[in-house]
């Protein structure tokens, strides 16, 4: 796995630039007579247009001195962004990375491996069975007619899929002019998923996934680059579908050995012998992405969810995070995940100090996936502005025969304009209200949003 992980499409590295340092002025006290002379030569000895800015400086420094002391009383998830920043940024300057990693620590600590486990869950959803398909040898049984019809169909089914998404710094008007469109990925370049700031995205006709680089890096430290976590946690899981195929299990089906041991059931289901492949595939793309940021010096942290469909008809879904998957069929939500977060707006995530691994992702696994079946796979910039009930009357209102990619144009562009609603009663809204915390309006961020229509043509 190393080998493969060995090369990643460089981008260059920012350097900081350097910061200047300024010299706190000298005050006297007074005191005895001697002190008394000594401030009175010292005063004489500036002019006056001298004193007068050499009290400005003073005056201005004390007052940068007390408010960084008052923002590093308040908790950080309470503080605005740019008084985050800057006092985060300076105490890199200040002490370097090497000093400044014990500072991130406290003021952003990980979880307890007990708050952790609580995440390490498996959920078979419940839906109608139409009939399994064991993938077993033909068989002239008439009783087995319906299976082997159900295997036939299974060997065929695929996504239509579709991609679209923004950047936060990208308005609705903007977004709106005809000549905007998402960048196709170059082969010549080798990325396998796409970027939308922070988010990131892959499809395959057999995968869809989404991830969200944690934004609250952002000025941390010189290095901190949450978009790279995200998009190369997707490169690597769309690549290791292309060599392992979607059920890395099946040993005999590989085309190369796996560099570690499948990863264990999930604690809480510690008496199911059933492996779940895509939890194996973010596993060995979590590897690839822990590799390649260390040979970058990076740091960050992403979420991630991505949906596999599997040869028994089902899909497989591994999630990390406040990324979300819908799966729409006759107009309704058949599906929906949640999210999993420590608490408000501060979800699980794979990176840099973070406890959180794919052993900890929460699983999912849909039987029966059918025909015309619609997957959506969105950022939490999506469902942030959006219920799933709203995606379900987007993807209505197209029809039944609109494309994937119409379908994930429409469903990012009503996410983006609810996001500068500053009047919409949206998602994120109500989570805040729940929370005890205020917000109102939509909430702007990075968008990502991947469609996938099932068919069972290949032609098509």
């Amino acid at each position: 796995m190393v080998g493969n992980y060995a090369s990643l499409p460089s981008s260059p590295i920012a350097s900081p630039n350097d910061s200047s340092t300024a010299l706190s002025p000298t005050t006297t006290k007074k005191g005895s007579q001697k002190s008394s002379k000594s401030a009175n030569a010292v005063k004489q000895s500036i002019p006056k247009q001298g004193r007068k800015w050499t009290f400005i400086a003073g005056s201005s420094l004390t007052g940068v001195l007390v408010l960084l002391s008052a923002l590093v009383c308040i908790p950080p998830h309470l503080q605005p962004d740019f008084s985050r920043q800057l006092l985060l940024g300076l105490q890199t300057r200040i002490v370097g990375i090497g000093g400044y990693l014990p500072f991130l620590q406290q003021l952003y600590p990980t979880k307890s491996p007990q708050v952790l486990q609580q995440a390490n869950r498996h959920e078979q959803v419940q839906i109608e069975d139409s009939g399994s398909c064991a993938l077993s040898a033909p068989t002239t049984d008439e009783s087995n007619a319906k299976t082997d019809e159900s295997c036939s169909i299974a060997a065929n089914l695929l996504f239509q899929y579709g991609v679209y998404g923004f950047s936060k710094h990208v308005n609705y008007q903007q977004a709106s002019k005809e000549g905007y469109r998402v960048q196709e990925l170059d082969p010549k370049v080798g990325w396998l998923a796409y970027r939308f700031g922070e988010d990131a995205a892959f499809v395959r006709d057999n995968a869809l996934g989404v991830a969200d680089g944690v934004g609250g890096w952002n000025g941390m430290a010189p290095n901190a680059d949450p978009a790279a976590f995200s998009r190369t946690l997707m490169h690597f899981f769309s690549k290791e579908i292309e060599i392992n195929g979607t059920n890395p299990y099946k040993s005999q089906e590989s085309q190369r050995a796996p560099p570690t041991p499948p990863p264990s059931p999930p604690p809480s289901h510690s008496d199911s012998t059933e492996q779940h492949p895509a939890q194996a595939i973010l596993q060995r793309a979590f590897d690839g992405m822990t590799i390649a940021m260390a040979r970058a010096n990076k740091i960050g942290s992403t979420t991630a969810l991505a949906a596999v469909l599997q040869d028994d008809m089902s899909l497989s879904i591994v999630h990390v995070g406040d990324c979300a998957l819908l799966v729409l069929r006759d107009n309704s939500v058949l599906f929906e995940t949640k999210e999993q977060t420590y608490s408000f707006n501060f979800p699980y995530q794979l990176g840099t100090n973070s406890e959180t691994t794919p052993k900890g992702a929460v699983l999912y696994k849909v039987p029966n996936i059918q025909k015309g079946d619609v997957i959506v796979v969105g950022s939490d910039g999506v469902f942030d502005n959006l219920f799933p009930e709203d995606v379900n009357e987007l993807v209505k209102e197209l029809g039944k025969d609109a494309g994937p990619s119409e379908l994930a144009k429409r469903i990012a562009m009503e996410a983006k304009r609810t996001s500068e609603d500053r009047f919409r009663r949206g998602p994120f809204q109500k989570g805040a209200e729940e929370a005890g915390k205020f917000f109102q309006g939509g909430k702007v961020d990075d968008i990502a949003v991947v469609v996938g229509k099932v068919i069972n043509d290949r032609s098509n």
